[in-house]
């Protein structure tokens, strides 16, 4: 016989349930109502962080510019008409790095004279008398500096004219002739890898205000974002009273969001970790396994240490890229070219990188015109070499030949590394050098890799005046050339010595 509930009972009973619901819905809704707070917070920051990231590029990618075709073109003619008794400003100087000059100095031996521009401002002559201690000295340099002058913006450029510093040009920038280098810096490219918002992420969709503020544009948060930013929650608040079910199933999928966010800022962290950690366990794996003495015959142990060796090899080449990287995006990577004959460097190279094709079966030859010379930096062009057939070996197939070709055309050298892999579409040929960028085809595949390889490779050929491309290659498989200048002239010493070992 069920149990008689009283009248009494039965009221309390049906007040309490309501309100019951009422409070798990209530207490549902506060929990997605913090969650949408954190997922937004979430995304607003990868949003900020990807903004840095493009502010980063921007002012990268600028400074270059500025330094290269606008100040060092100052410099240069500057040094030229000091050479001839006078200093001033050619007319053959381009319009645009000319326009940079707002007031000219010439400092010698302690006086200054106004050379162009008009009357300076007070605080420049003082200014440059008190940079001219910390200045670079050498033939052909230039020394910039910046700081605030009456709540806006200046910048120094100081050229030493001649040894001692006794005698220096100083002119402060006209810094609305700078848009021009901007204008030039947004044109040549996304500021973001193009592995950031799916390829569909451009330079119209940021905010670029000078000085240098970066700001991505919402809208375009659907393409750097899984979701994109979060809609108000109010009005789903208000429907959520109907029931608990809809607040559960809101919430699971905001901590989806989050968790996804989260994910895709330590893509690379885990990329490169993985990278590191594999030559690590093998290198620990090999030694201990000698250590204990558990190789079977001298022969295996030799097979131990060998690999051992040929993953610490991996391993600092690894840490190398990623130093190097860090260098070149701080402007900071620097290179000393010599001119030299290439084929006995690239035949040290190669026989170097032996063991870890060998690893994979694979056979490295070589064709080389042994007269072709080039300036080259030794450790940079060992990099950038290494860094073609790392990307050969570890991408073609085993038991297979990759092939390194060094030929000589009327101005340049040509640098051709061979694979006989998949290829490289035609549409990512370009985006491959970027930073962080892989193939759409390796994404999934798990095949290691930190995208800073062939980054490295484009950087490392350009700071030697070169450049570097894909083709197909006859037969299948991906091929790619730098292109170095040619320079003329007979053997160094140094690699005559190297050919003689």
């Amino acid at each position: 016989m069920a149990p008689v509930v009283s009248r009494p009972t039965a009221r309390l009973l049906r007040r309490l349930v309501p309100l019951a619901v009422l409070g798990l819905v209530l207490g549902l809704a506060g929990a997605a109502f913090r969650s949408e707070r954190t997922h937004r917070a979430a995304a607003e920051q990868v949003l900020r962080d990807d903004a840095g990231m493009a502010g980063t590029e921007f002012i990268r990618r600028t400074a270059f510019d500025v330094a290269f075709n606008g100040y060092q073109t100052v410099t240069t003619a500057l040094l030229r008409s000091a050479a001839d008794g006078s200093l001033a400003l050619s007319p053959r100087i381009p319009p645009q790095a000319r326009a940079l000059v707002a007031h000219l100095l010439l400092l010698e031996e302690g006086v200054a004279r106004v050379v162009e521009g008009g009357t300076p401002p007070p605080w420049l002559e003082a200014w440059a008398r008190s940079e001219l201690s910390s200045m670079a000295r050498e033939p052909g340099s230039f020394t910039v500096r910046h700081r605030v002058e009456e709540g806006r913006a200046v910048t120094l450029v100081l050229v030493p004219l001649g040894p001692g510093g006794q005698r220096v040009a100083a002119f402060d920038v006209n810094l609305d002739a700078q848009r021009p280098f901007l204008e030039r810096t947004l044109a040549r490219g996304p500021l973001l890898p193009m592995v950031i918002g799916d390829h569909q992420l451009t330079n119209a969709m940021m905010n670029v205000a000078y000085l240098v503020r970066v700001s991505i544009d919402p809208a375009a948060a659907w393409r750097l974002l899984p979701g994109g930013l979060p809609p108000t929650q109010l009005p789903l608040l208000a429907f959520l009273a109907a029931g608990a079910v809809a607040v559960l199933v809101l919430s699971v999928r905001a901590d989806g969001r989050e968790r996804a966010l989260t994910q895709a800022r330590e893509d690379f962290v885990v990329a490169v970790s993985h990278e590191l950690r594999t030559p690590l366990a093998q290198i620990r794996l090999f030694t201990e396994t000698v250590l204990l003495g558990r190789s079977r015959s001298q022969a295996e142990q030799r097979r131990f240490l060998e690999a051992a060796v040929r993953e610490s090899i991996r391993l600092g080449r690894l840490v190398d890229n990623v130093l190097a990287f860090s260098r070149s995006d701080r402007g900071v990577l620097d290179v000393h070219p010599s001119p030299r004959r290439l084929a006995p460097l690239i035949a040290q190279v190669t026989e170097a990188f032996q063991p870890l094709a060998s690893a994979r079966r694979i056979h490295l030859a070589l064709q080389l015109d042994v007269a072709a010379r080039a300036a080259v930096d030794e450790a940079g062009f060992r990099r950038l070499l290494l860094n073609l057939l790392d990307n050969a070996v570890k991408y073609g197939p085993e038991q297979a030949e990759v092939t390194v070709r060094l030929a000589q055309t009327a101005e340049d050298v040509e640098l051709a590394v061979e694979d006989r892999g998949p290829g490289i579409p035609e549409r990512e040929r370009e985006s491959i050098f970027d930073p962080f960028q892989r193939l759409d085809r390796d994404r999934p595949s798990g095949s290691p890799g930190t995208g800073l390889g062939l980054a490295l490779v484009r950087e490392l050929a350009v700071r030697h005046g070169g450049a570097c491309r894909i083709e197909d290659r006859a037969g299948g498989g991906a091929r790619f050339v730098v292109t170095l200048p040619r320079v003329e002239g007979r053997g160094d010493p140094h690699v005559r010595s190297a050919e003689g070992q």
